[in-house]
């Protein structure tokens, strides 16, 4: 198996803070096989498109 993508695969709903901006973004869309995702700002209006590679440096949220 190739090791470069043994990250969780993220689904609609998931819940990721951006490092370097400690913000909260949803997973509101899944693209391409599930190698993109589409994240919205939680509470606010901007989108971010990222590869599943790159929410590597993120941190999945988990609600207590």
């Amino acid at each position: 198996m190739d090791q470069e993508w043994s990250v969780v695969k993220a689904k609609v709903g998931d819940r990721f803070i951006k490092p370097d901006s400690k913000k909260i973004y949803v997973v509101v869309k899944v693209v391409l096989d599930g190698d993109w995702v589409i994240l919205e700002e939680e509470g606010g209006d901007r989108h971010f498109l990222t590869s599943r590679k790159g929410l590597e440096t993120w941190i999945k949220y988990k609600k207590d």
